[in-house]
């Protein structure tokens, strides 16, 4: 439906998974970006949304997991970096 209008499915997971974050559906929008890695597994903007979800969820570890997978496409990522910090200090 959505290749009707001329979007990527993907985009559709981005937005439904946007969505569902920004209205604490976070294990839906676990979901929705994971569809995206199973066309993609190297999208770091999911990566980093899951693990938003999951750290939002109190699933540090799971979290930490992400944003690592994260340094293994893009070793340098500044804003992934600092986030792993900071869950590491709590």
């Amino acid at each position: 439906m959505a290749q009707n209008y001329g979007m990527k499915k993907q985009s559709c997971y981005i937005y439904a998974g946007l969505c569902d974050f920004y209205l604490k559906k976070y294990e839906d929008a676990i979901l929705q970006f994971k569809q995206i890695l199973s066309t993609d597994d190297k999208n770091t903007f999911a990566y980093t949304w899951i693990g938003k979800c999951y750290f939002v969820l109190g699933k540090t570890d799971e979290a930490i997991k992400s944003y690592e997978t994260i340094l293994t496409y893009d070793p340098q990522n500044a804003e992934t970096l600092d986030v792993l910090k900071k869950i590491k200090k709590q």
